[in-house]
């Protein structure tokens, strides 16, 4: 009987440790992913940036372009 008895909690400790080496191995892969998915937020907020800027630029000289027709008429 005590047998059995150890043979269940040495089962449940190896099934424990199995769980949590997979929830380790979860864990890594889920960082990997956060910092991945941070670089990804980094690199659109950069392009993002540049996108306003070149839009502004734009905006500018379609201003001035109008700015010059006015004077035309």
């Amino acid at each position: 009987m005590m047998d059995s008895g150890m043979a269940i909690i040495e089962e449940k400790i190896q099934r424990a440790v199995t769980l949590i080496e997979r929830l380790k191995e979860e864990n890594q892969r889920l960082k990997s992913e956060i910092a991945g998915l941070r670089e990804e937020n980094r690199q659109l907020k950069e392009e993002t940036g540049t996108m306003q800027e070149e839009r502004a630029e734009l905006k500018d000289k379609i201003d001035s372009a109008v700015s010059m027709l006015d004077k035309v008429d």
